[in-house]
């Protein structure tokens, strides 16, 4: 069982602090007290005030992967539960082991984010509300750099009257259905590898929650149908 935070009437999360400044890690739930209630591991205020002093004292360390001694600041992650607040892995090593795993593993990844976001999905709408709420601004600029990302990969050549076909599609299939539809570029207009154009060619109608587990990736056996495709269509306007 877990105790409960009297200031928040809820479980303790991490980075909850007590009368002392301790601050809450995890509950221990392979280690159960007397009284019933799983052992707490709590940061000592101590360790913390020494954490923050090393953000700004220039303390470096040495990464026990790549044996190179960096400044912790902006090169090690904060980890509170280790012996100086910080990661043992320098930020590139670490990012190099995600990478690493995520190329091995790609199938599995996107099983786990879909098995999640299905169990989640109260839980993340709201969050993703409270975000927007708070970041405005930022949102608006992301909207509008999107816009330019769309305007300069749009051809002059193509009909944008055909561009609005699709998206008029989009609208009716959410009607009809119920579900949420979206128009999505099947290469992205950014990616690191290939990037798409606004065409109709290049467009598909797909729910939302696909369109957000595919985000930017790329199929490459619908870029090589794609890029046949289009070589054609631009064959046939230089020949009109």
């Amino acid at each position: 069982m877990k105790k409960v935070n009297p200031k928040t009437k809820k479980y303790y999360k991490r980075g909850d602090l007590d009368s002392k400044g301790n601050s809450f890690w995890c509950y221990q739930k392979n280690m159960i007290q007397e009284n019933g209630f799983y052992k707490e591991l709590w940061i000592p205020f101590k360790k913390i005030e020494m954490y923050q002093n090393n953000l700004v004292n220039g303390y470096k360390k040495t990464c026990t992967k790549c044996n190179k001694k960096k400044i912790a600041k902006d090169n090690f992650y904060k980890k509170l539960s280790s012996e100086d607040g910080f990661d043992p892995w320098c930020n590139d090593c670490f990012l190099n082991k995600n990478r690493k795993w995520f190329n091995d593993n790609k199938d599995h990844h996107h099983s786990l984010t879909a098995n999640w976001y299905e169990n989640n999905k109260e839980k993340h709408l709201k969050n993703s509300k409270r975000i927007y709420q708070a970041n405005k601004p930022r949102k608006l600029l992301d909207y509008y750099r999107r816009e330019e990302r769309v305007a300069r990969a749009t051809p002059s050549w193509v009909n944008k009257k055909e561009l609005l076909i699709i998206y008029k599609k989009a609208e009716e299939l959410r009607k009809k259905t119920n579900i949420k539809y979206e128009v999505d570029h099947i290469i992205p207009l950014v990616n690191d590898k290939v990037c798409g154009l606004n065409v109709p060619l290049n467009l598909q109608l797909i729910p939302e929650e696909q369109n957000r587990r595919k985000a930017n990736k790329v199929d490459l056996n619908q870029i090589s149908y794609l890029q046949l495709e289009l070589v054609k269509l631009l064959t046939e306007k230089v020949e009109n």
